[in-house]
C-alpha cells in the first residue's frame, strides 16, 4: 500500500513533498503548435529527477491494480494532455500541457485553430474525459485507450479503468466524453472541360498538402497550363506545396494549341500564290477539317457547270493524302467529290503540325474559292465558311 500511495500522490499533488523530489523545474514554451500552427497555452517543458526503481515498482503495481498494460515510466516530462495531443502524434518538445490550467488543450478541438472536430467516438481519434476529470486519451480502438496519468507511467487501459480522478463517477458524472479526430478536407479535380476522367480527389488532413497528380491531363489540340482554384484560371497556378485549409476545387487551364495549314494555289493567279493559317481548338471545327471548292460570292459548295477535273490535295508535310475515310467520292486522289459540293475531310489532325493544301486549276475557272468549315477569312483569296 505504501507503493501505491506514493504514486496517487505523482500523479494528483502538484505540491506534495514526494513530487517536489522528483520534479525540478518547469519552464513556459510557446513551441508546441497544433496541427494548425497555433501555440498551445499554458505548456512547460518540466526538468526532473529520474524516477527510482521504487517508483517504476510502485508505478507497475498500480497499473496491474486497474488491468492495465504498463507502456512507459512514470515522467514529469508530459502528462495527458501532452500525450494524447502532441506527443503521440510525434510533436516536439515534449512538454506538460495545462500546467495552470484545466483548459488548455481544449485548443485541439477548435477546427480553425486546432485541426480536429468532433466526430462520432467510432471515428474518434482522441478522447476528452468529462470536464471535471480533465484527462486526456488516445483512443486506438473499440474500448482501447492510452494516455499519461499525470506524472505516473503510460498506460494502455479500458475507457473507465482509471484512476479515481479521471473517473466521471469521482464526479458525479459531471458531464459526457469529447470524442474527436482529425480535421479532413476535400482536394477535387476538375477538367474544366476537356473530355476524360478527372484525377481521383484527394483527402487531406488540415494544414497538410495535396498531391500533385501525374501524369499532367491531356486533351487533344490544348496544352495544359496548371490548376487553378478558380474557373477562369486567372491568377498564378495553385502550389501544391500549400497547406490546405478548406475543401478546394482545382481546374484545369488550358490554351489551344495552333495548327499550321500553308497553301499553295497554281494556275490562278487570283486566289494567291501562297500563305499560311494558323488554326487552333477554338477557330475551327477539330479534330475533321472538311475543305470546298465554290464561286466567289456564293453559299453553296457547288463548282459551276462541268469544268476541268479539279485535284484538291491536303497532306501531311513528308506523308501521303489526307481524305475523310472510307469514302473514296471524297477523295482528293480521285479529282472527284469536289465538284458535287461534298468536300473531304482532313481525319485526326496532330499537335504542331504543318499541313499543305495545293490545288491544281488549269485551266482554272473565274472568280473560284478554297473555303474550309468555320467563319474566318483564311488569307488570300480563301475564306473559311
Amino acid at each position: 500500500m505504501k507503493k501505491i500511495f506514493v504514486i496517487f500522490a505523482l500523479l494528483f499533488c502538484h505540491v506534495c513533498l514526494c513530487v517536489a523530489q522528483i520534479r525540478t523545474s518547469e519552464t513556459l514554451t510557446t513551441n508546441v503548435k497544433t496541427p494548425n500552427g497555433v501555440t498551445v497555452p499554458d505548456t512547460y517543458i518540466m526538468t526532473e529527477n529520474p524516477p527510482t526503481a521504487g517508483d517504476i515498482a510502485a508505478a507497475q503495481d498500480l497499473v496491474n491494480m486497474y488491468g492495465g498494460t504498463y507502456l512507459g515510466d512514470p515522467t514529469w516530462t508530459y502528462n495527458c494532455h501532452g500525450y494524447a495531443w502532441h506527443k503521440s502524434e510525434g510533436g516536439t518538445p515534449v512538454a506538460w500541457i495545462g500546467w495552470k490550467t484545466s483548459t488548455a488543450h481544449n485548443i485541439y478541438w477548435n477546427p480553425t485553430n486546432g485541426g480536429y472536430i468532433a466526430v462520432a467516438e467510432s471515428n474518434a481519434t482522441k478522447v476528452d474525459y468529462p470536464q471535471k476529470c480533465n484527462h486526456s486519451a488516445v483512443r486506438e480502438s473499440q474500448y482501447v485507450y492510452v494516455s499519461k496519468w499525470g506524472a505516473g507511467p503510460l498506460v494502455r487501459h479500458a475507457p473507465l479503468a482509471v484512476p479515481p480522478e479521471y473517473h466521471p463517477q469521482y464526479y458525479n458524472n459531471p458531464g459526457s466524453f469529447g470524442f474527436y479526430a482529425r480535421a479532413t478536407y476535400t482536394v477535387t479535380f476538375n477538367l474544366n472541360g476537356a473530355p476524360g476522367t478527372a484525377p481521383a480527389s484527394q483527402t487531406v488532413p488540415s494544414n497538410t498538402t495535396a498531391t500533385k497528380p501525374t501524369p499532367d491531363p491531356d486533351w487533344t489540340y490544348y496544352t495544359f497550363g496548371g490548376w487553378f482554384t478558380n474557373s477562369a484560371c486567372t491568377g498564378s497556378p495553385f502550389k501544391f506545396s500549400t497547406p490546405i485549409m478548406s475543401n478546394t476545387i482545382l481546374y484545369a487551364k488550358w490554351t489551344p494549341v495552333s495548327i499550321n495549314i500553308i497553301y499553295t494555289v497554281t494556275e490562278y493567279s487570283k486566289l494567291g500564290s501562297t500563305g499560311t493559317y494558323t488554326a487552333n481548338a477554338t477557330g475551327m471545327p477539330l479534330p475533321f477539317c472538311s475543305w470546298y471548292l465554290r464561286l466567289d460570292g456564293q453559299t453553296t459548295n457547288v463548282l459551276a457547270g462541268t469544268g476541268p477535273s479539279l485535284t484538291l490535295m491536303c497532306v501531311k508535310s513528308g506523308t501521303g493524302f489526307f481524305s475523310a475515310p472510307g469514302n473514296s467520292t471524297n477523295s482528293p486522289s480521285s479529282g472527284k467529290g469536289l465538284e458535287n459540293g461534298n468536300g473531304f475531310s482532313i481525319d485526326g489532325l496532330d499537335k504542331q503540325t504543318v499541313y499543305w493544301l495545293s490545288l491544281d486549276v488549269n485551266p482554272a475557272p473565274p472568280d473560284l474559292k478554297i473555303v474550309v468549315n468555320g467563319g474566318y477569312a483564311l488569307g488570300p483569296g480563301l475564306i473559311i465558311d
